[in-house]
């Protein structure tokens, strides 16, 4: 077997081994944890397509410039989403509606229109 076909095949391996990661890694109760440690999956499956398959590493320093500047913005929007994302406040739950608020009419005697409890739907 050719070193590039054994090559191409390692990764290609590897690549299966990381989807299936993902898909382990989705089953896994980690709290917080699961989105930052499937963009980490993510970011190795790129590397590894970019690398071996695009032949990144054969190119020229005009395109590696492009690939990290692309890199770099990524990580700023990716950045600023999770500054974003921490610095919001708890939102309130929506009060629920009241018969005395005007929503009463949807309410029968025998309960909700719809499925006759005694509670609202």
């Amino acid at each position: 077997m050719k070193s590039e076909t054994r090559t191409g095949l390692v990764v290609w391996l590897a690549l299966l081994g990381l989807l299936g990661l993902t898909l382990a890694s989705s089953y896994v109760p980690m709290d917080g944890f699961n989105a930052p440690v499937n963009i980490g999956i993510a970011a190795a499956k790129a590397a590894l397509v970019g690398v071996f398959f695009m032949r990144l590493r054969y190119s020229g320093a005009t395109v590696r410039l492009a690939l990290l500047t692309a890199a770099l913005m990524v990580a700023v929007m990716m950045g600023l989403s999770f500054a974003d994302i921490l610095t919001r406040g708890r939102a309130a739950a929506p009060p629920r509606p009241d018969a005395s608020a005007g929503y009463g009419s949807s309410l029968l005697p025998g309960g909700c229109v719809s499925c006759r409890s005694t509670r609202w739907c």
